[in-house]
């Protein structure tokens, strides 16, 4: 399982890295062009990442719980005290539907475990409880360049390690 929870973070680093590359050339919504490159670039080498490394490898590294934290990011980052029409129509609708994909990504996840016979992989599903902390430090650091290039990085870090140690807790405890 070490070796999952490297490689998962290699993967979060090789999107960090991508997307904060890939929005460097704009000067217009820089910052939002390099977190959705990031989370696409994540969930995608997450989702590929168990099938292409296992063959490589010739050993079972299981990226999907990237998928899992990746799509539960943005979930917490819209979390907000609500004022009464503080949101456009189009701002609401876009949350919900970043709650209905987080939705419909964990219950994939869950059928894609049990078709496959993962037995205990479905556990990660409880690691959103470890990563709340550490996503709701996030969302309070400042909007700073200081900020952004190190503070983001190492408390993305330290809610990933919070995702995976509490999926692990539950394997440990038995489920």
């Amino acid at each position: 399982m070490w070796n999952w929870y490297c490689v998962s973070l290699r993967i979060l680093s090789v999107a960090g890295l991508l997307g904060f590359l890939l929005g460097l050339p704009f000067t217009d919504h820089r910052q939002q062009i390099q977190i959705s490159s990031y989370r696409v670039i994540a969930f995608f080498l997450g989702a590929l990442g168990t099938t292409l490394l296992s063959q490589y490898q010739q050993e079972f590294y299981f990226t999907w719980v990237v998928c899992l934290y990746i799509t539960f990011e943005p979930v917490i980052g819209m979390l907000r005290k609500r004022k009464k029409d503080s949101l456009s129509v189009s701002q609401k609708w876009g949350e919900r539907l970043m709650l209905i994909v987080f939705l419909a990504v964990c219950v994939l996840y869950f059928l894609m475990c049990k078709r496959l016979s993962l037995v205990f992989e479905w556990t990660f599903l409880s690691g959103f409880l470890g990563a709340i902390p550490f996503l709701l430090i996030k969302k309070k650091l400042p909007d700073k360049p200081l900020g952004r290039l190190v503070g983001v990085p190492v408390i993305t870090l330290f809610a990933f390690t919070g995702f995976y140690g509490a999926g692990v807790a539950m394997l440990i405890w038995g489920y």
